[in-house]
């Protein structure tokens, strides 16, 4: 986790939004983000999970042009100059897809779903659905479907840009279906 924050933090303010309860336990391992607050959860067993919604909404507030949304453990390419100032980010979506890595080396594309979204501020609202939860499955197909249902156009990084240390999946089949279903 500290891996992938930092790749972030090294050249872009982060902000990580949770729980009041979830800041407490982690905000001093890492202090060079600024943590924000929400309660607009999941709950899954005995995870708490932040709904789509409420990380749009916390985005509003903040004063920027340029929104990105990336799981916490996506690790961003130290080869990476700026990847949010692109001609294409005030034209559309951008969406990324991650590298799984095994050790120290990429070894597949991961093609089942997207770690990465970039957007103009403008489209905020279009993305908002209360259904879709961080963690779970699906709402990764809702921002790119619901941009290319609204003429949109979306652009697809696919090169070795993101990465992932593989690890088990955190939804099992029932979450799959109930999320698709939304």
């Amino acid at each position: 986790q500290n891996e992938a924050m930092n790749s972030w933090a090294s050249k872009y303010k982060v902000y990580s939004i949770n729980t009041s309860e979830e800041i407490e336990l982690i905000k001093d391992k890492y202090p060079y983000i600024t943590f924000i607050e929400n309660e607009s959860i999941y709950i899954s067993g005995r995870k708490k999970l932040t709904r789509l919604s409420g990380i749009l909404q916390v985005a509003k507030k903040i004063n920027c042009d340029t929104v990105a949304i990336v799981n916490s453990d996506i690790i961003l390419s130290n080869k990476v100059r700026n990847l949010l100032d692109n001609k294409y980010i005030k034209k559309g979506l951008t969406i990324a897809t991650r590298w799984e890595i095994d050790g120290d080396k990429p070894y597949y594309p991961f093609v089942d779903g997207y770690d990465l979204f970039i957007f103009n501020k403008k489209y905020i609202d279009l993305y908002d659905n209360d259904s879709y939860v961080i963690g779970m499955p699906w709402w990764d197909y809702w921002i790119p479907l619901i941009s290319i249902s609204a003429n949109i156009p979306v652009y697809h990084i696919k090169n070795k840009v993101i990465f992932h240390r593989t690890h088990q999946t955190n939804y099992d089949h029932d979450d799959w279906i109930k999320f698709g279903e939304y």
